[in-house]
């Protein structure tokens, strides 16, 4: 049994044959990434747009890069657009492979990051994901506890 994990992701293993969607983590900034959600209710949104980051969620560059612990605060930006209830969606590279899914959105102004509910100019949105990294690392740890 794996203990729990602060990965923004989950891992369902299921007793039937399926065809799973091809994850894909050897991308870099500057590639395609496509999504399929469902923001505010609006079904079949489709956006396109590219990588443009990698990044920390919090100072975990000290720690393996690739174990369970760091990658849990691993994230991707992407320009691709989506709003709330597009959460969990999957980010597409240019051949239908996840390179990551919807975690979060965040705005920020001149200064800094900022809640809904404060007034001030936005000056950019940040479309944030869980990289398929992250989710092929737990998919390994939990082959490895069966």
């Amino acid at each position: 049994m794996v203990g729990i994990l602060k990965i923004d992701g989950a891992l369902i293993k299921i007793d039937t044959k399926t065809t799973h969607l091809p994850l894909n983590d050897q991308i870099a900034p500057g590639d395609s990434a496509f999504c399929l959600s469902r923001p505010l209710k609006q079904g079949q949104y489709f956006s396109q747009g590219m990588v443009n980051r990698f990044y920390w969620n919090n100072d975990k560059r000290g720690d393996d890069p690739n174990s369970i612990k760091a990658l849990g605060a691993l994230k991707l930006n992407v320009s691709s657009r989506w709003a709330p209830g597009s959460s969990g969606s999957a980010v597409l590279d240019a051949f239908g492979n996840a390179i990551g899914h919807v975690a979060t959105i965040s705005t920020m102004d001149n200064g800094g990051s900022r809640k809904d509910n404060e007034k001030g100019n936005i000056l950019i949105t940040l479309h944030s994901a869980t990289p398929a990294r992250a989710m092929m690392a737990l998919a390994r740890l939990s082959e490895d506890q069966d």
